[in-house]
């Protein structure tokens, strides 16, 4: 079975604090497109393009991402040797790890530091680069799906930032009236028509939308973010099913707010007969609680998301597509989760007893040579031997099993495990030699570590 060498180094520039803030707001507005246009357990989701995937594509993001950059908050601000060197160079704190693969994850933070880099999520942190393993770049990655089809995954995205919103806002009490919640739906209808091109109110008067509906279904049950996201997930299916293809595209706020305004406006007696009990004996009654099945509430639930509600989430994805930015809801904080144990790595912990890396500027090969020929004679032949391999890998970027190479500001990064009993060099090895018989100081390495050799 081939081996790889795969790390991830994550520099930090010195006087810059870990963002924390950012990365939830990060983590809360992931983008798929980021995760879908690389190689990542993204691509792997069924049935994209589309709504109800994109939902269940956005809230699995969220949930893994969000453990991911607990866990490394926990390994920056508590340490864990046996899965993390720290380092400082004149410009950068800097984190790494990794080690050889053969298949598995080398290491607990291996994985979670590779999804949080390709998701953008590191960049928020503050990192200022990271060890890439996908291509394209973050900044050009995009979904090519056609206009139709990026219509309805957008409709998903959107959806499930509506229902976090809804999930954060104020709703009416418990034991509320129709009316109560009507009122409270009017105020937030009465906010569109006021707020011209800004889309706030619109994504509010989803989002207490979205709660009515579930409210409507059972108005004893606790308001919840479950709740909420069942209806999301069945709206989010609607749309797969023809009802988005079956709405015009809306290009004027103007007309989303006055055509609102007549959907909820046409629905204003039956909330009068939701509160009123008698009324839901007469024909008219029956017939509508009959039409849809179940309760009043049911039938009403069924018009409300069925004509203003998705007509508003339909016009958030028309006029503003990406609508994370329009969220007033505050982002669930990142905690620092501490360290487990180190399971899935070979030898035990800790690793700045297993890795060797040096990291480089300019190297003055010619005085590393010179400093060979002052170190005892029985040395010489195994350290030209280790010198000539290092600048294989060094200056010449050759390819190696046990090797990885990462970005620290200006200068590289060069990581290595050793290998013993292999029939080529061992490059981790020889940069513990090298550097303790001085050679790599005569080289002008930056800096460098390799294990105790004992």
């Amino acid at each position: 079975m081939g081996i790889n060498m795969i790390t991830m180094t994550l520099p930090l520039p010195l006087g810059r604090q870990p963002d924390w803030k950012a990365a939830a707001r990060a983590v809360r507005y992931v983008r798929l497109e980021v995760l879908y246009d690389c190689d990542s357990w993204l691509a792997e989701i069924e049935d994209l393009p589309g709504a109800r995937a994109a939902f269940t594509a956005v809230r699995a993001a969220q949930v893994e991402l969000y453990e991911h950059a607990c866990l490394l908050r926990g390994t920056i601000e508590h340490g864990w040797p046996g899965e993390i060197i720290e380092l400082e160079t004149p410009s950068h704190r800097a984190w790494v790890t990794g080690g050889p693969s053969s298949g598995e994850p080398p290491g607990e933070l291996v994985v979670p530091t590779i999804l949080l880099a390709e998701s953008g999520i590191t960049d928020a942190i503050g990192f200022d680069s990271y060890t890439a393993y996908e291509h394209p770049p973050i900044a050009q990655r995009s979904f090519d799906f056609a206009a139709d089809d990026l219509r309805l995954t957008q409709f998903g995205v959107a959806i499930a930032h509506v229902a976090e919103e809804a999930a954060a806002t104020v709703q009416p009490p418990d034991h509320a009236t129709a009316a109560k919640w009507l009122d409270a739906w009017l105020a937030d209808l009465d906010a569109i028509a006021a707020a011209g091109d800004d889309g706030r109110p619109l994504l509010r008067f989803a989002a207490r939308g979205l709660a009515l509906s579930a409210w409507l279904k059972d108005p004893t049950a606790p308001m919840s973010a479950e709740r909420l996201d069942d209806r999301a997930a069945d709206l989010a299916l609607t749309a797969d099913e023809g009802s988005l293809a079956a709405r015009p595209r809306r290009r004027s706020s103007e007309t989303v707010a006055r055509d609102l305004r007549a959907l909820v406006n046409g629905l204003l007696p039956r909330f009068a007969q939701f509160d009123d009990p008698r009324s839901h004996d007469d024909e008219d009654a029956h017939w509508y609680i009959e039409n849809a099945g179940g309760s009043f509430g049911d039938a009403l639930e069924v018009e409300v998301a069925a004509e203003p509600l998705f007509a508003a989430l339909a016009a958030l994805v028309d006029l503003y597509g990406d609508v994370a930015p329009l969220l007033d809801a505050q982002p669930q904080a990142i905690t620092s989760c501490p360290s487990g144990d180190s399971n899935l790595r070979f030898p035990p912990p800790p690793l700045r007893q297993y890795l060797s890396w040096l990291l480089v500027g300019n190297l003055d090969w010619e005085n590393a040579e010179s400093a060979i020929e002052q170190i005892e004679a029985g040395k010489r032949d195994e350290r030209r031997e280790d010198l000539a391999e290092l600048r294989q890998v060094v200056e010449l970027r050759e390819y190696r099993k046990f090797a990885s190479e990462g970005q620290i500001g200006a200068h590289q990064l060069f990581v290595a495990a050793p290998h013993d009993g292999l029939d080529f060099p061992d490059v981790a090895l020889a940069i513990g030699r090298l550097g303790r018989d001085g050679v790599l100081a005569a080289a002008q390495v930056i800096s460098w570590s390799a294990p105790d050799p004992q």
